[in-house]
């Protein structure tokens, strides 16, 4: 499906893919899931292939029911904070949607491409929660007990049409993408919400009614023309321009006397439009030298007009910005066994509208956030190198990869603790005297070794990302680094067997004020590894079963973190082609828990949730790869 965004800095993003709304709501192994789906598939293609259609309707279900228990550790400069978080929540959505694609080729040089999607969707979400804050000596300084409900109706709808043309001179070309979308929303929610605070010994309860109504419409228009300046190399032009207007209205209603939620809290309540209009151009330069080196180097660069309306105040807010993205790429490939690749690519990023001016919200008493209009833009800095060398005669295979992201004058949370109650208040600040950066790692060697039929492997990496946050007024590093060394062991055999065995140690380490007297050394040293087996039996039986093992020792705040995952499964294939299979799966064997544990820093994180436990599963599918194929 086409789809278009424009995020709240006011890019203007356009990309064709094929997942869709049912796709991205999925069971991601926190829960207890019950899932339903079906749906209907039509294609053809006549008129001597020139044109098809391709159409789908899809309907499902997701209800998921999660228990979750977070405990946060924050190891301040002067001051411990200890959260204790514990949920319970309901999460149902029933959604359908209808799509079709028509493709017309035009000439031998050019297409055409239309794509309409419709989809509904219903949610009912509940939750139960209760958070408790302590100080450093476990002694409770604030508390609050939340239970929301709501309700919401969504939809959505896309269209797009896609135009594109080669002419006879060789590498030029011409496209022109046009497409919209439009989103309703309608939500309504309940809120209870009771707070108490032990330095008062006082109570406080919220009780409102939130209604939401968004809808957006966006409009897109991109055009790409590439030129042949000589036969190696080509410039490419591209010249786009988007409308966003959309509306949020957001009402929070008090109960009164009449036990009716009639009584408006304009505190918060808003009502805003937004109206953001974009100019995209940009020109790439692409150089190719035979098939071996391939060189592209060039600019984009958006132009945003944005303005929000206050419509309770007919306040309007504006702002006028450019975002810059140079990139460039060299590729080289002596011959078809290695290459080199290199990339890079910069942006600037926009403070959101949430950073700047933040609307209000009383689902949770424990962090304020105010809006700061003075935030400037910060630049980030991409860069990727990769090499990979084979050789065939002796199964050898080396590959190196490198990624280092660099993000100057970054924009951060200053978190403003009351020490006696632990309530917090956040305001987002540029900090530009520190780089944040993340970097990625990693060599791995792969040899066959003949005798025996065996394949070796080794890999190192490592991986680490630099931070920084304020808490009154202090700046404090937020930074992880993770090593670790892999080891694999494969055997293969066509038809009979598939063994995989890997694993090695890991080091996780994360850095926080050494000399602060709160300062606690999380780091450790453990392990992970995994196996899987493949047996084929007689009379197409097939014997399956994997297992992975995690480990994480004691450390000072954390306990022993151990993990093991175990499957099985035997399955037996019918009819020609193995079209037919019948499979008996037992999974999570051991019957283990989702369980994580996290150190970034000064922060110290535990989470446990239910999730499917030991279960076993019998299934039947059929291949359908072989459907609708006609003989001449």
């Amino acid at each position: 499906m086409s789809n278009v965004m424009i995020s709240d800095d006011g890019e203007a993003i356009s990309f064709f893919a094929i997942n869709d709304q049912l796709d991205q709501e999925r069971y991601r192994g926190s829960g207890l899931p019950e899932s339903r789906t079906g749906g209907v598939h039509y294609d053809n293609k006549w008129n001597g292939d020139k044109e098809s259609i391709n159409t789908n309707y899809k309907i499902g279900s997701l209800d998921i029911n999660t228990y979750q228990t977070s405990l946060n550790q924050a190891n301040y400069d002067s001051y411990i904070t200890k959260t204790d978080s514990r949920s319970n929540t309901r999460n149902y959505t029933f959604r359908h949607k209808l799509d079709a694609i028509y493709t017309k080729t035009l000439s031998p040089a050019s297409t055409i491409k239309y794509n309409v999607s419709a989809t509904e969707k219903n949610t009912k979400n509940e939750k139960v929660g209760t958070t408790a804050v302590y100080n450093g000596e476990d002694v409770l300084r604030t508390s609050e007990n939340t239970i929301t409900k709501e309700v919401g109706h969504f939809q959505t709808l896309t269209a797009d049409v896609l135009y594109t043309k080669k002419f006879k001179k060789i590498s030029r070309t011409f496209s022109w993408d046009i497409n919209g979308n439009y989103n309703h929303e309608n939500s309504n929610l309940l809120l209870f919400n009771q707070r108490y605070t032990a330095a008062t010994n006082s109570d406080s309860t919220t009780q409102q009614y939130k209604p939401t109504v968004n809808t957006s419409l966006v409009m897109n228009s991109n055009m790409t023309y590439t030129e042949p300046i000589t036969t190696k190399l080509a410039l490419t032009f591209n010249y786009g321009f988007a409308v966003n207007n959309s509306e949020s209205n957001k009402l929070s209603y008090n109960k009164s006397a009449s036990g009716y939620f009639d009584l408006l809290d304009t505190v918060y309540s808003n009502d805003y439009t937004f109206n953001v209009m974009t100019n995209q151009v940009g020109a790439i330069f692409n150089y190719k030298k035979n098939i071996k080196t391939i060189i592209s180097f060039g600019t984009r660069a958006n132009f945003v007009n944005f303005k929000q309306v206050d419509e309770f105040t007919n306040v309007p807010y504006k702002r006028d910005f450019i975002n810059w993205r140079p990139q460039a790429t060299f590729q080289y490939r002596p011959n078809t066994s290695k290459s080199i690749y290199l990339y890079y690519n910069g942006n600037t990023v926009q403070p959101t509208i949430s950073q700047i001016q933040p609307l209000r919200n009383n689902i949770s008493s424990l962090n304020t956030v105010i809006g700061n209009p003075d935030l400037r833009p910060s630049f980030t800095h991409n860069f990727q190198t990769s090499y990979y060398s084979s050789k065939q005669s002796t199964s050898r295979f080396i590959s190196l990869f490198g990624y280092l992201s660099l993000t100057s004058n970054f924009i951060a949370g200053n978190t403003t603790i009351d020490t006696t109650t632990l309530r917090s208040v956040t305001r987002y600040e540029n900090i530009s005297n520190k780089l944040r950066y993340n970097y990625n790692l990693s060599a791995s060697i792969n040899k066959g070794i003949a005798a025996s039929g065996f394949n070796i492997g080794v890999t190192l990496r490592t991986n680490g990302s630099f931070n920084y946050i304020y808490n009154n007024n202090v700046l404090y590093p937020l930074n992880s680094f993770t090593h670790g060394i892999g080891i694999s062991l494969t055997k293969n055999k066509v038809k009979k067997y598939n063994f995989i065995l890997n694993g090695g140690p890991n080091w996780n380490r994360s850095n926080g004020i050494q000399s602060s007297k709160n300062y606690s050394d999380n780091n450790s040293l453990g392990y992970s590894a995994g196996a899987r087996a493949i047996i084929f039996l007689p009379l197409r039986f097939q014997f399956a079963s994997d297992i992975n093992d995690n480990y994480k020792p004691k450390t000072k705040d954390l306990p022993v973190f151990r993990q093991t995952m175990w499957n099985a499964s035997l399955s037996k294939a019918f009819l020609k082609d193995d079209q037919l299979k019948i499979s008996f799966s037992a999974n999570n064997i051991l019957d283990q828990d989702q369980q994580s544990t996290s150190q970034n820093g000064i922060y110290i994180t535990q989470t446990t949730s239910n999730n499917i436990g030991r279960y076993f599963m019998l299934s039947a599918s059929w291949d359908f790869k072989h459907f609708g194929m006609l003989k001449n």
